[in-house]
């Protein structure tokens, strides 16, 4: 007996020194240790990004590790974050709630993955297809519908969204720019219409089926997709705010028409339950929103772009694909930013969100942190160069925009702003500026077309041509789109240069002409009558640009004006540029008149032809860019 009882002792000692031997698992483990860490992440954030407030949420092994409230999430009323009442705007994280709402459709052999939209949906907004090929729901899911970009125009609005669902997506309705399935290019519209589909298919509000099928369910009391919200919970949501003049001003409440695509308000505790569910395969506790074959489909792949990069799920992405896996989604508003980040390998979720307009790149840089302190990645060895190096890198070098792009609204501009540069700068490095970037991001080659960030973890993969340069670019940190190259012509500096140089010419004229009408009239000089019109009508097509412009500068002092709908002075700029275009054909048509029948001096002749020019460049332009509407 006394051996025996040696023998399992001595085993029960080996199993424990064994266990306090092996590494830990990674990720966080103490509640105490992360709320440290929360704690001094946000003191920093706080003062370098002008924060009004962050909820948090952390959860792993089905237990709730960590709620989290800093700041306030209404300073006038001293009213600070509470992670379990005050809810914030998720923005995007809703579409995961449609998502989720299909995948319970399918479940139950409602809704067919591989079916077309068209067959879906009511007629009138089915869209055309060049390719004679409809979207597929699962093209919805993993944004490959091949839809041009939704407008910003209207995305939000300052009062309730009086119309349904059906309303709203019929004042957009987009076209098909490229064939499903073949390039992501994020689209609201695709997942609204993934609203309207559970909507048809259910017979309810897109929003009563959410608020019984999943937010019940779960006991997600401090959740809503209505729009006000309810009046029990208004008094929980948190203001957003915006730094501005030096001070956080409190902005209204953002309407989401689109309700499916970012409607959605919630706590940090409600988002840890949703959480929960999802990482449990569809269950909490004794409820169960998604038998676990559905839930384990949800978070496999649809679409990858390249094998190095993260992979569109069933309506959710790859933040990582390996070592450890994560995915989620992030969520924007104008005040709201937030992300919610599944480790299914360690069955722990992170979800954070703040409600300032500042907050989008301190959610990046919690996002960053939670990795490196609880996941973090062996530093990167140079890697060899490689055959060929020096012109693959070469071959990338150009100008890139993204595929997410409006192409018939003044929102097309942005194409500007989402445009990246990629430049050589060694025999098997890239550098990569633009896209707003502080400072370039700097690339290394790892393998043939594919480049690693020299001091992150970010990919840029590009996809080779069957001759010549690459004409498709991905980029790790921005799954959201492709990039496909395009000339130097159309890059932001030369297509800047050209607006600002004609709009330069047409205001010195606007403001030359009437010194020089009085100069004439002084000095008693006689003009033919012919030539007068001639330049009357290029000085009025001056005046309406020049209008034009002081509109559009007007607009450009708050930019973000235009996703709530036109602004009056981008209204005014639209108005004086369509005068000014159809003038600018007229100031075209005199020019060819005056020197083809020698009417008046060369000298005035010259001035004219260079002010038309200047006038059709302009017109052309802002043809070009939509900005006429």
């Amino acid at each position: 007996m006394a051996r025996c009882v040696r023998i399992v002792l001595t085993a029960g000692m080996m199993a424990a020194l064994a266990a306090a031997q092996a590494p830990a698992q990674p990720g966080p483990h103490d509640p105490n240790e992360l709320a440290t860490f929360f704690d001094g992440l946000y003191a920093g954030l706080e003062r370098a990004h002008h924060l009004s407030g962050m909820t948090v949420a952390v959860v792993r092994d089905g237990q709730v590790l960590l709620l989290g409230g800093y700041g306030y999430a209404d300073i006038a009323k001293g009213q600070r974050v509470d992670p379990e009442r005050t809810l914030f705007r998720l923005g995007s994280v809703t579409k995961t709630l449609t998502w989720t709402a299909v995948m319970q459709l399918n479940a139950e052999g409602r809704v067919d993955l591989n079916a077309s939209v068209d067959q879906l949906i009511p007629e009138d907004l089915s869209v055309p297809s060049p390719w004679k090929v409809a979207p597929t729901v699962r093209d919805l899911m993993a944004h490959t519908p091949g839809y041009d970009d939704v407008p910003a125009i209207g995305l939000f609005r300052h009062q309730p969204y009086k119309g349904t669902l059906r309303d709203a997506l019929t004042e957009i309705t987009p076209i098909l720019v490229r064939k499903p399935g073949e390039l992501v290019s994020y689209s609201n519209y695709g997942a609204a219409l993934a609203g309207l589909i559970v909507e048809r298919i259910s017979n309810v509000t897109w929003e009563r089926y959410v608020e019984s099928r999943i937010l019940k369910p779960l006991g997600m009391a401090n959740a809503t997709v209505e729009q006000p919200v309810p009046p029990e919970l208004a008094a929980q949501v948190a203001t957003g705010y915006r730094w501005r003049n030096g001070e956080l001003q409190p902005q209204g409440f953002e309407y989401v028409p689109l309700a499916p695509a970012g409607g959605a308000s919630a706590s940090a505790a409600a988002m840890a339950r949703y959480m929960l569910a999802h990482l449990q395969d569809g269950r909490l506790g004794d409820e169960r929103i998604l038998p676990d074959w559905a839930a384990q489909e949800m978070h496999q792949p649809l679409y990858r772009a390249a094998p190095q990069l993260g992979a569109w799920l069933h309506g959710l992405y790859e933040l990582r694909p390996a070592a450890p896996r994560v995915y989620g989604h992030g969520g924007d508003t104008l005040w709201f930013h937030s992300l919610m980040a599944l480790f299914p390998e360690t069955n722990t979720g992170l979800f954070i969100s703040f409600n300032s307009d500042t907050g989008a790149p301190a959610r990046n840089e919690v996002y960053k942190a939670f990795l490196e302190r609880y996941y973090p990645q062996p530093p990167l060895t140079m890697p060899k160069v490689l055959d060929g190096a020096a012109q693959r890198a070469a071959a990338c070098s150009g100008w890139f925009v993204s595929t997410r792009l409006p192409r018939r609204t003044p929102a097309r501009l942005v194409a500007l702003a989402s445009t990246m540069s990629i430049t050589r700068e060694g025999v098997n490095r890239l550098a990569v500026s633009g896209m707003g970037l502080a400072a370039p991001l700097h690339f290394i080659e790892t393998e043939p077309w594919v480049y690693r960030e020299v001091r992150g973890q970010d990919l840029l993969v590009f996809r080779p041509a069957k001759s010549g340069a690459p004409e498709l670019a991905f980029l790790s940190a921005n799954p959201a789109s492709a990039f496909e190259r395009v000339s130097v012509f159309l890059s932001p500096g030369v297509q800047l240069a050209l607006a600002g140089l004609a709009g330069l010419g047409v205001v010195i004229a606007f403001l030359a002409y009437p010194v020089m009408a009085l100069r004439i009239r002084f000095l008693g000089l006689k003009v033919d009558s012919r030539v007068r019109a001639a330049h009357g009508w290029a000085w009025l097509a001056s005046l309406a640009f020049t209008v034009a412009i002081m509109g559009f500068a007007s607009y450009l002092r708050d930019p973000l004006a235009i996703v709530f709908g036109i602004p009056g002075d981008l209204e005014l700029a639209q108005w004086g540029g369509r005068i000014g275009s159809l003038l600018s054909v007229g100031s075209v048509a005199v020019a060819v008149i005056l020197w083809s029948r020698r009417f008046g001096k060369a000298g005035g002749r010259i001035a004219l032809t260079a002010v038309a020019c200047c006038q059709l460049t302009l017109a052309l332009w802002c043809t070009r860019w939509s900005l006429l509407g």
